[in-house]
């Protein structure tokens, strides 16, 4: 008979030291009469940062438009002072969807074009009378000068979808592609394929690879991880290692392949559920896996709570692309997430869009929000914060600042609450967050005298609360995997609930509730 030996209360106090929920310290909106989005922001110098988006203005901020839309780098100070502008492209087509700064002080931009004049050249074209498209590699220094662009792709429809600089210096994209010509090697000739290629710092490419099957696969997100290797993923239909279908419309896994140095695939797998899910960004983890955000639709497969139309949906995956732990988050509206960053504190942030306002969703504005998630490294919930006005906003990507705080990127067609100005249509909209402050918090509803204690071979809570709601246990290993989870139901006064407890090894444990009730405690078992 396993024996509990000792729970340490940890929360049950009346006041907690937490981080408040950070406020805003300046916006701005940049753009012109028509419709422009900002889609990536990095660092740039001197605690200035670089945008990239697009636009099809050629009035307000922008200077000259080369095309119906072209490709806009921005460049603005600490404060949101606007410092220089480009648009770069010829007379179609441009779109960027990653900056990142170079080692030499520059900016590498992956981003898609169907022009073959002016900025661009080397389009893969059949002939002048059938519409292609390339993925988009532009370097330029410092002040936004193009040194070399490259053109990415075959003779078909294909678009740069991710980039990362490598360990090496080199770069590292992705692609959905159409084609199997040109550039690119071993497509499978369904409908799309993964394509995974290394770039060297004058633009060729060292080696490229195509992954998928004969049906609809679209890249999203790449990284390299600790131990060296590469990872690629996004949304498929076709089953890259137990696919939870169905096929067709509305369904579809997060489709996921490690590749070695060389582009050679180690292993593949698929995420989810029944429903919907697609990849948006993955990062590095220290234990050589990877943290992974997406959108999903399901309430089975590998995912354990939903909360209605679409969620976040964060995976924390060891080095073979085992689940450790996984959150869903969001309300019971359209919850779609873009980018996820490691922050300085050890925990993750995640930036995307919300038109939610219940669950983990509060003071949504109207329409589409901002929407900016923190947790922390298990990925519980720490703050969340919703930015916008009554109309569409729309976040694509996060930075941590300097100071601790978060300059969040997307667009709007706001101009009222938080948003204090428009040029017209669809604006780049730029809001700085201010670091985050300890302070004396009362949560909502905190657990007093949680306790617990063993019946044969259930795990007994006694807890008092102060209020009635829904709380959501969590009994998990010291590697923050869960081993199991139990939504509760309490009410005013004492509560017992009781948690069957699975064949599980001697040692410490953790019980965490939070929700509308916290409390936390860990228990030794043998």
């Amino acid at each position: 008979m396993r024996k509990i030996i000792l729970l340490i209360l940890i929360i049950g106090l009346k006041v907690n030291l937490t981080a408040q929920v950070p406020t805003i310290q300046w916006e701005k909106s940049f753009g012109g009469s028509m419709n422009d989005r900002g889609y990536s922001i990095c660092n740039g110098s001197n605690g200035d940062f670089i945008i990239a988006g697009t636009t099809e203005s050629s009035d307000g901020d922008i200077s000259i438009n080369k095309g119906f839309s072209d490709l806009w780098l921005i460049r603005i100070d600490s404060t949101g002072n606007l410092i220089w502008e480009k648009t770069l492209g010829g007379r179609d087509d441009e779109e960027a969807c990653t900056v990142l700064k170079t080692y030499d002080g520059g900016y590498i931009i992956l981003g898609e074009t169907t022009s073959n004049d002016s900025d661009v050249s080397g389009l893969h074209m059949p002939n002048p009378f059938i519409h292609s498209s390339d993925g988009w590699l532009v370097k330029t220094d410092s002040s936004g000068i193009i040194q070399w662009q490259k053109c990415i792709g075959g003779t078909d429809l294909d678009f740069g979808r991710d980039l990362t600089i490598c360990l090496d210096s080199n770069y590292l994209i992705t692609e959905r592609i159409e084609s199997s010509d040109g550039d690119v090697t071993n497509f499978h000739g369904g409908y799309d394929d993964y394509w995974l290629a290394k770039i060297d710092q004058s633009g060729n490419i060292t080696w490229g690879n195509a992954f998928g099957g004969n049906s609809d696969d679209y890249p999203t997100c790449c990284t390299q991880t600790t131990d060296g290797n590469y990872i690629i993923s996004g949304c498929s239909l076709y089953n890259f290692g137990g696919y939870h279908g169905p096929p067709g419309a509305g369904g579809g896994d997060i489709g996921l392949v490690k590749v070695d140095s060389s582009g050679n695939k180690i292993w593949s797998k698929c995420y989810g559920g029944t429903g919907g899910e697609c990849a948006r960004s993955i990062i590095p983890a220290d234990n050589g896996g990877f943290f992974l955000v997406s959108e999903n639709s399901s309430f089975d497969g590998d995912i354990s709570t939903f909360y209605g139309d679409l969620d976040f949906w964060i995976l924390y995956s060891d080095i073979n692309g085992s689940i450790i732990w996984e959150k869903s988050y969001g309300g019971s509206g359209f919850d779609r997430p873009f980018q996820i960053i490691k922050s300085s504190d050890g925990g993750l942030v995640i930036t995307g869009f919300t038109n939610s306002n219940d669950q983990w969703v509060s003071n949504n504005h109207g329409n589409d929000d901002f929407w900016v998630l923190k947790l922390d490294s298990l990925g519980n919930f720490e703050w969340e914060k919703s930015l916008g006005g009554t109309d569409e906003d729309r976040a694509y990507s996060i930075l941590e600042t300097p100071d601790g705080g978060y300059i969040v990127c997307g667009y709007t067609l706001s101009n009222n609450i938080d948003v204090t100005s428009n040029h017209g249509n669809e604006d780049v909209w730029v809001v700085k967050l201010s670091p985050p402050t300890l302070g004396i918090q009362t949560p909502e509803n905190q657990f007093a005298d949680f306790t617990a204690f063993q019946n044969d071979d259930q795990l007994i809570i006694r807890f008092f609360s102060k209020h009635s709601g829904t709380s959501q246990i969590t009994f998990s290993n010291t590697l923050g995997k869960i081993i199991l989870e139990k939504e509760i139901t309490f009410r005013e006064g004492i509560n017992y609930t009781s948690i069957n407890l699975p064949a599980i090894t001697e040692g410490m444990y953790f019980i965490n509730a939070t929700g509308k009730g916290i409390g936390k405690g860990k228990v030794f078992i043998k």
